[in-house]
């Protein structure tokens, strides 16, 4: 065989091995995206932020620097197959969310109904939300009692229809990245913003609505920073980091 000859031989050798490679990593790469989807999937039922740490060593171990590509590809199947986002959390993890179907415009019908609604805790979650989102700054823990007691809903009673409120709110709201607890380093009050989830799944505009209708003469627009940061939450939907 003459040395032109090997070395062609040797070249096609070279890019059938190079070829069968890239599928072999092709496959790989698609398992590991699989296997991704149906542990986040399993995880969304606990409505905690799964950490990059926990998904490296339970379904994602050696993937090395193809993590954030295995994510990404997750993500996509996440959003058309199951109707899921999965969204970057500040604290190295992510979340899955689905629009909460609250039917806010009726809020204030069901708390005052004989009949509570399936699903109470989601209807908490809202007049949470909404009081926070309407004092325009951080709402203190007092604040947010008071505010429940107008409602005649009594945050130091564990016995009622919502249960051990403080413990839903402090904790429960909290790792479900609903609210976010800040705590004073000096004074050691505790007050509650919006989380990440509230951020991308609730509607502020509903929100005005929902309040523009207990008022009764009042036009969402009326609360002008309010209205502006509803309109600003529309305008940052192409911005915000969905993966």
């Amino acid at each position: 065989m003459s040395k032109r000859t090997r070395s062609q031989t040797l070249n096609r050798n070279s890019q059938l091995s190079q070829h069968n490679t890239t599928n072999e990593d092709d496959a790989n790469l698609k398992d590991y995206v699989n296997k991704c989807v149906r542990y986040l999937i399993y995880r969304s039922g606990s409505n905690e932020p799964v950490k990059k740490a926990e998904l490296k060593k339970n379904v994602l171990s050696n993937i090395g620097k193809n993590f954030d590509f295995v994510i990404k590809k997750a993500g996509d199947i996440l959003d058309k197959v199951y109707g899921f986002k999965l969204v970057a959390c500040d604290d190295n993890g992510y979340i899955t969310v689905q629009n909460i179907d609250s039917n806010i415009n009726e809020l204030k019908h069901n708390i005052n109904d004989e009949n509570i609604p399936a699903d109470i805790k989601k209807v908490l979650i809202m007049l949470i939300l909404t009081n926070i989102f309407m004092s325009k700054n951080p709402v203190s823990e007092a604040s947010l009692c008071m505010f429940l007691n107008t409602l005649g809903i009594n945050p130091d009673y564990d016995k009622g229809i919502f249960g051990k409120i403080k413990d839903f709110v402090n904790i429960t709201m909290v790792k479900q990245n609903y609210i976010v607890l800040q705590t004073d380093s000096i004074s050691k009050e505790v007050t509650y913003i919006w989380g990440a989830r509230a951020e991308r799944t609730i509607s502020k505009h509903k929100i005005l609505n929902f309040v523009s209708k207990i008022y009764g003469d009042k036009q969402p627009s009326s609360w002008e920073s309010q209205y502006q940061e509803a309109n600003q939450q529309f305008d940052d939907t192409n911005n915000v980091q969905e993966i």
